[in-house]
């Protein structure tokens, strides 16, 4: 079995680590290191069977199968303690309309002059 192994250095005193792999930095500033760097290295092509090893203050804190940790997020909900869940791609949605000068009138769209 393949063992990948990765190393959560914490960057601040508010709960964020860099995330290192091979002697590089693959996530510069991760909530979750174990589950942000599964979700990088997949995106790097790495095998989703592959284990994943997770290093802090040289302590072995965390492992699973890399597909696996990939597809999980901790939810915090207040009155309720921490969990596991199955993660989900933010939605960005469209985005901001986009704003330009009517070329005619020196305008915006739709405001009367």
């Amino acid at each position: 079995m393949l063992i990948i192994q990765i190393t959560a250095r914490p960057i601040n005193r508010h709960g964020r680590f860099a995330v290192e792999f091979a002697g590089s930095t693959i996530c510069h500033s991760a909530r979750l290191p174990a589950f942000d760097g599964a979700r990088r290295l997949l995106e790097l092509g790495h095998d989703p069977s592959a284990l994943l090893v997770m290093w802090r203050d040289g302590v072995r804190s965390l492992q699973g199968r890399l597909g696996d940790m990939a597809d999980l997020t901790v939810s915090e909900e207040a009155n309720r303690p921490p969990r596991f869940k199955r993660w989900k791609p933010r939605d960005l949605g469209e985005g901001s309309p986009s704003i330009a000068l009517n070329e005619f009138s020196g305008q915006f769209p739709g405001r009367v002059a």
